[in-house]
């Protein structure tokens, strides 16, 4: 799954909901009924999702900033989008499409969103736009409630 790791995520749930409060830090579950529980799981999952995805977005930013300097804006884009894996060089997906490939077995390239959109500098000004897309016909919700899911049942403190 490349750099995106279940067991990682897994953790930085955990870790969220302790800091709001939602777990205490024995592991405990606030005395709160099961669906409110995963209530939380899930609103967790979407925020560390989507801070993901800025955080990534705005890496890939800088990246291109110093290739704007000198190379054309398309070519930058691109550029920007890969990295040296095992088999040579393989396209860099985001957490969220990394999550969406192994839960709903599609793809979806922010790379090649942003150049159907013709947007080529700024890319984590589009984020939200990107999220709206990647919610087309509900994949993107299926998602968080399949990741959510694993998370909860994951979870030793539910």
């Amino acid at each position: 799954m490349g750099n995106w790791e279940l067991s990682k995520f897994c953790n930085d749930v955990e870790n969220y909901m302790k800091a709001n409060g939602w777990i205490f830090q024995q592991d405990t579950v606030l005395p709160l009924i099961p669906d409110e529980q995963y209530q939380h799981c899930k609103k967790a999952v979407a925020d560390i999702l989507l801070d993901h995805t800025y955080s990534e977005v705005r890496t890939l930013d800088k990246v291109v900033d110093d290739y704007q300097m000198r190379y054309n804006v398309v070519g930058s884009v691109h550029k920007a989008f890969w990295e040296d894996g095992l088999n040579g060089k393989q396209y860099k997906y985001l957490g969220v499409e990394q999550a969406i490939l192994h839960f709903e077995h599609r793809q979806f390239r922010f790379m090649d969103w942003l150049l159907e959109n013709y947007i080529y500098m700024n890319f984590s000004e589009q984020v939200s736009e990107y999220w709206k897309f990647l919610n087309t016909d509900g994949v993107l919700e299926r998602c968080l409630n399949a990741l959510t899911n694993e998370v909860f049942r994951r979870s030793n403190w539910r």
